[in-house]
């Protein structure tokens, strides 16, 4: 729903949008071409969209950052909204390039290990994503009546990898407003489909293997996501063009399902955190 314009903060209740939803939409710029086509439906509007182009995204790694390109990347939207709801509906998919992968060096070693001794270790290969097609569908509706402000989005992104290919992030957000203050809650979610993937143990007469399956372990530990928020903040409206935002998020991280905060150290226990945030948004 804030997809478009979520990096002008006026435009937005929130201190910060919902990691839990959008912190996994982390293109920095998108090349490429839209239609758009609108009509009257009813008493609203309708909005049909098409796209297609390539997106970058970029990640940290040990000794730099890389970038992920999406190519081709293009999808399909459809909308409604009047004066009071908006309803929304978006499915893309897009083929990753990723030619610095980090993992495909695994998925070659668990090949070649199930040739001599493991056979059960090809099976766990997959891990590479280069080359591979990423699909997103997501839905969304809002309401904004009687000083009410509630807003909704649901997604599930499916993966071509062997573990941990489906996710699932949704979350809720009420608020109301009070003359030039509108205080509000919100609830949100992100997390892997199914339990985390629990690796076969290797022949023990071979060290290395032992030594491969740790990997191959923490490598799908590094895929599960498992973590929840919720939020109470307040927007301060201080003139037509300036508001100002507090917001207090309390943070829940099941064990190992630290996928979006990334760590040095794996984190193999349940943890929390708080974080507060205090902006001014302002348009010209």
């Amino acid at each position: 729903m804030s997809s478009e314009y979520k990096n002008v903060g006026f435009a937005n209740l929130w201190a910060h949008h919902p990691v839990e939803f959008y912190g996994q939409i982390a293109s920095d710029k998108y090349d490429g071409v839209e239609l758009k086509h609108n009509s009257r439906l009813a008493d609203g509007m309708l909005t049909t969209s098409i796209w297609g182009g390539r997106s970058h995204f970029p990640y940290a790694i040990s000794d730099g950052s890389e970038e992920v390109i999406f190519e081709p990347n293009y999808g399909v939207s459809l909308g409604w909204e009047n004066q009071t709801w908006q309803f929304r509906v978006l499915y893309s998919q897009a083929k990753i390039n990723d030619k610095a992968d980090p993992v495909a060096a695994l998925d070659e070693a668990l090949i070649q290990a199930s040739e001599f001794g493991w056979p059960e270790a090809a099976s766990l290969a997959g891990f590479s994503i280069n080359d591979t097609w990423l699909k997103y569908l997501a839905a969304g509706v809002s309401y904004d009546k009687d000083n009410w402000l509630i807003q909704s989005e649901l997604s599930l992104v499916k993966a071509e990898t062997s573990v941990q290919d489906k996710y699932a992030s949704g979350y809720l957000s009420v608020g109301h407003r009070f003359g030039s203050i509108t205080p509000y809650i919100i609830v949100s979610k992100f997390k892997t489909l199914g339990s985390r993937e629990k690796i076969t143990s290797a022949p023990a007469f071979i060290p290395a293997y032992q030594q491969l399956q740790a990997i191959t372990q923490a490598a799908s530990n590094a895929m599960y996501t498992d973590q929840g928020s919720i939020g109470i903040g307040a927007r301060w409206d201080v003139s037509q063009r300036v508001s100002l935002k507090a917001q207090w998020d309390r943070t829940w991280i099941e064990k190992y399902g630290d996928f979006i905060f990334e760590q040095k150290n794996p984190i193999d226990k349940q943890h929390s955190f708080n974080t507060f945030s205090l902006t001014m948004d302002f348009i010209f």
